[in-house]
């Protein structure tokens, strides 16, 4: 894999995370680790497509993996 895929995959998966803290203040919710993950559990509840799901199940282990910390 090349660095500019692994680089676009980071950047999806930041752009993940965002959209579901977004969706959460929106809300006025608490943003806390496991209201993050279980909004984007929602995500994937959401969509029909299969790669788009896979995505969002990747972002959701790297955030648990980094604790939501991304360099």
């Amino acid at each position: 894999m090349s660095i500019e895929t692994l680089q676009f995959m980071q950047d999806e998966i930041r752009r993940l995370i965002g959209k579901a803290v977004c969706r959460l203040n929106t809300q006025g919710a608490n943003i806390s680790r496991e209201a993050i993950i279980s909004t984007l559990e929602d995500l994937i509840n959401e969509t029909d497509d299969t790669k788009k799901q896979r995505e969002i199940q990747e972002a959701i282990n790297m955030f648990i993996t980094t604790n939501g910390k991304f360099n």
